[in-house]
């Protein structure tokens, strides 16, 4: 499978994602991705864990982490995401752990090895 065409993979999975945990309480879905769309906004906290220009460099990370955080592991354009702080470059990808609330994001990233580069509620504007 091409960079791209994972990475787009992987972007669908966001929203979905966001969603699902929203309504399905303590449930991980399966992975995570966002794609563009135009269509409404969803508000979720994420966890910034690490940002590249390049997706590809993120696919160890994802393979390593997906295992322990499931569908709550994201990758998306940074773009897609509202409220992210402005030393996120837009056209950088983010690789994140989501959850419904902060609470329930603490739990996720805790059972990492990593510390966040950043704790924040965003508004997802793209969606599959």
């Amino acid at each position: 499978m091409s960079g791209t065409r994972r990475s787009a993979v992987v972007l669908v999975a966001l929203c979905l994602s966001a969603s699902l945990a929203a309504c399905a309480g303590e449930r991980t879905p399966a992975a995570s991705s966002v794609t563009a769309s135009s269509g409404s906004t969803s508000s979720t906290w994420l966890a910034v864990l690490r940002v590249e220009r390049d997706p590809d460099a993120l696919d160890a990370d994802t393979q390593m982490l997906t295992d322990v955080l499931g569908g709550s592991l994201v990758v998306s354009p940074a773009s897609c995401l509202r409220g992210l702080p402005h030393s996120v470059d837009t056209s950088s990808y983010v690789l994140g752990v989501v959850a419904a609330d902060r609470a329930k994001l603490d739990d996720l990233v805790g059972r990492t090895d990593r510390d966040p580069v950043v704790r924040v509620e965003v508004e997802v504007l793209c969606t599959d």
